[in-house]
């Protein structure tokens, strides 16, 4: 079988699950499972795919059918132009995270200190330190298979440490005394919709995803034990769900900071900031 014949077989698999993606999907999975990139497979059509990558690309296929999200199945995806490495276990970037790391940029003085709270793949962290090597940060996550997961990320960012994070326990907040920037994609939504996520959602870890009875747990216990460690002229970013961005902004106002927020490509409220009052927007 040549790579060509591949393609083709791959195509007609998926075309019945996902209609409107199944040649880019497919490039992406025979790619993939040649060890190759898209760019370069049109120029490998009359190769000879071998039994072991043809089995690659069969399993691949095979997940992806039950439902699960391409990222999972790589293993890897893009994060602010950079790769990051994924797995289960740990939420997968969206593209509308990167306003964070836009604002962060921004905010974040020359030789700031930054927190990413609830890091997840620790792909904030990553992107925030490679935009800004003159500053330094904590990627702060809870559990042990994210903490994995963004050492591997963060293997090359020297300017960051990975560490274990309650974000829910005061006293873990003492160590954030001093610092500029708190920014925090946490997990937002309501406990009892948990149930009617999308089949591709289901596959990420609860943990990830479960805000408390109303969504709001992590933003209360940042607002406010981050408003008590950060510098006067500090600021926390977070990313919000759809119709969040009020109670949220909200929060913040409590703690002493002034808000605003930056709609997503959607034009729905994803970014909220909390400056405190004194600093610069």
């Amino acid at each position: 079988m040549t790579v060509s014949d591949l393609r083709k077989n791959i195509k007609k698999s998926l075309e019945e699950y996902m209609v409107d993606e199944a040649d880019i999907i497919g490039d992406i999975v025979v790619a993939s499972s040649l060890g190759t990139t898209r760019s370069t497979l049109y120029l490998m059509l009359d190769k000879e795919v071998s039994p072991a990558d043809f089995a690659k690309a069969e399993d691949m296929v095979k997940k992806l059918m039950t439902g699960m999200p391409v990222q999972y199945v790589l293993g890897e995806c893009y994060f602010y132009g950079l790769p990051i490495k994924i797995g289960a276990g740990c939420f997968i970037p969206r593209s509308d995270t990167e306003l964070l790391v836009t604002e962060a940029i921004k905010l974040l003085p020359k030789g700031g200190k930054f927190a990413d709270i609830c890091t997840g793949s620790g792909c904030i962290a990553k992107a925030i330190a490679t935009k800004r090597p003159d500053c330094t940060g904590l990627s702060l996550d809870y559990y042990p298979r994210p903490l994995s997961t963004a050492e591997i990320n963060l293997a090359d960012c020297p300017n960051v440490k990975v560490e274990r994070f309650d974000a829910l326990e005061p006293d873990d907040y003492r160590r954030l005394y001093g610092f500029d920037l708190i920014v925090c994609n946490p997990p937002y939504i309501p406990s009892e919709d948990l149930q009617f996520l999308d089949t591709n959602v289901q596959f990420e870890p609860e943990t990830a995803l479960d805000g408390g009875e109303d969504g709001l747990k992590f933003y209360r216990a940042v607002s406010e034990y981050g408003s008590q460690c950060l510098k006067n002229s500090g600021a926390i970013l977070f990313e919000a769900g759809i119709h969040q961005a009020e109670d949220i902004s909200a929060l913040l106002q409590s703690q002493g900071f002034k808000t605003y927020t930056k709609d997503d490509l959607g034009g729905i409220p994803r970014l909220i900031a909390g400056v405190k009052m004194g600093g610069n927007e």
